[in-house]
């Protein structure tokens, strides 16, 4: 199986875990790395790469990081693509195990995930139970949150 790592990470602490994997994968030949163009454009090839994945994978520190309304994974979603996610209060209100994505816990539990996604991934059938005016509405209180902390 090839994994295909796209685009970037802007939190900081991800950033050397990023280039250290892009390092290490020069002797994997299993990982491909993809630079998603930064123009007007660059949704069109995000929508690509989704619809041709077997899955999206997000996961997250649920412990040190907070994974808020995710946009990605709601693009991938959209997109008919099954996820591999953290487990957090959000992802259980938006994403159903099972349904729309594998919920993973560690390291070990991705892991296992990925080795085995042809096998336990047979079923995922992800569909947005939001519409787009509701993301919308989700994404403004989170920037009036944001507006407010500052």
């Amino acid at each position: 199986m090839k994994f295909v790592v796209a685009g970037f990470t802007p939190i900081q602490e991800h950033v050397s875990a990023l280039m250290q994997m892009k390092k290490e994968a020069r002797t994997l030949s299993n990982i491909i790395f993809v630079e998603l163009p930064l123009n007007y454009q660059h949704h069109y090839y995000e929508r690509e790469l989704y619809r041709n994945a077997k899955a999206f994978m997000a996961p997250f520190d649920a412990k040190n990081y907070w994974e808020g309304f995710g946009l990605s994974n709601a693009c991938a979603v959209a997109c008919g693509c099954p996820l591999i996610i953290s487990d957090s209060e959000s992802t259980r209100e938006l994403w159903i195990e099972g349904k729309d994505c594998l919920v993973g816990d560690s390291y070990k539990s991705f892991k296992y995930i990925v080795e085995y996604f042809d096998s336990i991934g047979t079923g995922l059938k992800p569909e947005n139970r939001y519409t787009v005016e509701q993301y919308g509405k989700e994404y403004e209180k989170l920037a009036v949150m944001a507006n407010m902390a500052l």
